[in-house]
């Protein structure tokens, strides 16, 4: 299953209910692979950036993130957390460590 960022939050997420409210999505959801999609995102806060992080830690969902741009990558490269998050740009497919 995949989940449009921009369409379920915003193309601004700022608020770490916004991930809250993604996750409440995600983890009722009944398959058990998730593709999150940035597209059309332009950033996000580093108040959602945390939530996201903690929410996909404790998730059971083995999520992955694609359609990340510049901004989005740079915000999760902030928190400082070791982890990867495997993004789609074009046809190219980029592993990204942070």
């Amino acid at each position: 299953m995949k989940y449009y960022v921009a369409e379920i939050v915003s193309q601004y997420p700022a608020l770490r209910n916004s991930a809250d409210k993604l996750f409440s999505l995600i983890n009722v959801d009944e398959n058990n692979e998730i593709t999150v999609s940035f597209r059309d995102v332009r950033g996000i806060t580093h108040s959602f950036a945390a939530q996201y992080d903690t929410n996909k830690k404790i998730s059971k969902k083995k999520i992955s993130e694609v359609d990340m741009n510049e901004n989005v990558v740079l915000m999760f490269k902030l928190l400082g957390k070791e982890r990867h998050i495997n993004t789609i740009k074009s046809d190219k497919i980029y592993t990204l460590h942070i």
